[in-house]
């Protein structure tokens, strides 16, 4: 039993381009920098996803988080800024001045 060989190039076309497509792929990802670091987080801008009441859940970085407002009470879909993380829990606050004005007992 033999293979063509043009059925052969195909499949060797094939695999190369598939080679290529997934080295590229690493690269890429393998240049990013890494967003786990907590320095990293710090100042990093996002958007709650639930109220923060102080708790809830925030989205930075394309992660989500839980998250702690310092003070107040923000609703879901505010822009948030990241103060800090203590653990797996990141301390924010309102990204922008409208935020801050509308969070519930935030001081000025």
């Amino acid at each position: 039993m033999s293979v063509s060989l043009p059925a052969l190039i195909a499949a060797a076309g094939v695999g190369a381009l598939f080679s290529v497509v997934v080295v590229r792929t690493a690269m890429r990802v393998a240049g990013r920098a890494p967003i786990t670091g907590a320095q990293r987080l710090n100042g990093a801008s996002g958007t709650s996803r639930s109220s923060l009441n102080p708790n809830g859940t925030v989205n930075v970085a394309g992660q989500v988080w839980s998250a702690r407002l310092r003070s107040g009470r923000l609703e879901a879909g505010r822009p948030i800024r990241v103060l800090g993380r203590k653990g797996l829990v990141l301390d924010v606050e309102p990204a922008d001045a409208v935020g801050a004005a509308e969070a519930i007992g935030a001081k000025p």
